[in-house]
């Protein structure tokens, strides 16, 4: 079953569709366990084949950790998923909802209070200035232009488009959230994970990092843009440049390498507390919006392709709900997904997916931009499918 699947991502690569893969998948227990790569690092004549030893900017893949960090904290009694996260983070206690942008922004001050369950659901109001058109427009107005990182409060200060808590939108709340990890352990984002995460899962030292260039003969793979032909080439545009890294952004700001992340996934799938507790692991999982915020998620992924293949990975969007890491398939899918697994990426076209009813996790890992390839799309459900296929054929599942 798996020769059929790399057969077709082999003919993907050697038509110039896309540049690279790699793929990982496991079940709870490692009986089944499945790895393997194709393309190449680079564009160069001589250029490499992509390996696991080659790091990958893991984009939005790093808001799990960041999600498991603040439950971390919850267990520790540091911080209550209901708090108001404003003695933490002051700088979004006068942050206000902005109703328009132009000629000139007109703004209104917010009434409910934002905690850290919204940072980590995406209800807190927090956008991101690239996905929301009135963003947009006002990062326009204000001649705010993307440039070299900042520290969090302001690279991410941008006004709330809604109330805490009424409605959904990918945005920046985990940015923020990671900040809040830092100042309550006292520690940066990096040393937390490395300590907290990646070595209670027994990872490779640096297999999650979020400076590649400070670890010992780093290989970098090359991030590729899609033309409008379908065809692609080298190009970095809107992707975090390794070199102007200096702080760590709980949202997007790690880069990966090895199997490192897929142990993070499968501590989570065997429920085995290495990272958290069965009954805090429960709730970091279970769907977590209520009517109003679902639909707001609903709709926004129906109304928008990009957001369909980003979020949805061909779940009904009437199904979706998300918990405190990810989208929640509300349905499932015959044959291959089963209902409340768990899935998320980022942007370079980087997927995983955790799916406890039918016991396996999966990270699929590439490096094209914008996010959102169709194509790639399509290769992150084949893979969950070949999964289903290969687990049976090695009668490890039905």
């Amino acid at each position: 079953m798996a020769a059929a699947f790399e057969e077709r991502i082999q003919r993907l690569v050697d038509d110039k569709k896309i540049p690279n893969a790699i793929f990982y998948a496991t079940d709870v227990s490692g009986s089944y366990a499945y790895h393997s790569a194709f393309g190449h690092a680079s564009f160069e004549p001589d250029a490499k084949p992509l390996t696991r030893d080659h790091y990958m900017w893991a984009a939005s893949c790093t808001k799990l950790l960041t999600s498991i960090s603040i439950m971390q904290l919850v267990e520790q009694g540091r911080l209550g998923l209901d708090d108001a996260v404003y003695e933490v983070l002051p700088e979004l206690a006068d942050v206000k909802i902005i109703t328009k942008a132009e000629p000139e922004p007109e703004y209104k001050t917010a009434q409910n209070k934002m905690t850290y369950r919204h940072l980590l659901t995406h209800t807190s109001g927090l956008g991101y200035d690239f996905v929301h058109p009135t963003l947009t427009a006002w990062r326009q107005t204000n001649q705010r232009a993307p440039g070299n990182p900042k520290p969090v409060p302001e690279h991410f200060r941008i006004p709330l488009l809604f109330e805490p808590g009424t409605a959904w939108l990918y945005g920046c709340g985990l940015d923020w959230a990671g900040l809040a990890v830092e100042r309550l352990a006292g520690s940066t984002l990096a040393e937390y994970i490395d300590k907290n995460i990646s070595r209670a899962v027994g990872a490779e030292p640096n297999s999650i990092t979020f400076f590649p260039l400070r670890v010992p003969d780093a290989q970098l793979a090359v991030m590729a843009q899609r033309r409008e032909n379908d065809t692609y080439e080298a190009g970095n545009q809107g992707s975090q440049d390794p070199s102007k890294s200096e702080f760590c952004y709980g949202g997007q700001g790690t880069w990966i390498r090895g199997d490192g992340y897929l142990k993070v996934l499968q501590s989570l799938l065997a429920d085995d507390e290495k990272l958290l507790k069965r009954e805090t692991a429960a709730e970091l999982l279970r769907p977590q919006l209520d009517e109003a915020t679902k639909k707001s998620l609903q709709d926004t992924v129906s109304g928008r392709p990009l957001f369909q293949r980003l979020v949805g990975r061909g779940s009904d969007p009437a199904s979706l709900n998300h918990c405190l890491c990810g989208a929640v398939d509300g349905d499932g899918k015959p044959g291959w997904r089963r209902k409340g697994a768990v899935m998320w990426g980022g942007a370079p076209n980087l997927t995983w997916v955790l799916d406890r009813e039918e016991g396996f996790c999966a990270l699929q890992g590439a490096q094209l931009l914008p996010a959102g390839d169709a194509v790639y799309t399509d290769v992150a459900i084949d893979f969950e499918k070949s999964i289903k296929e290969q687990k049976a054929a090695a009668g490890l599942g039905s």
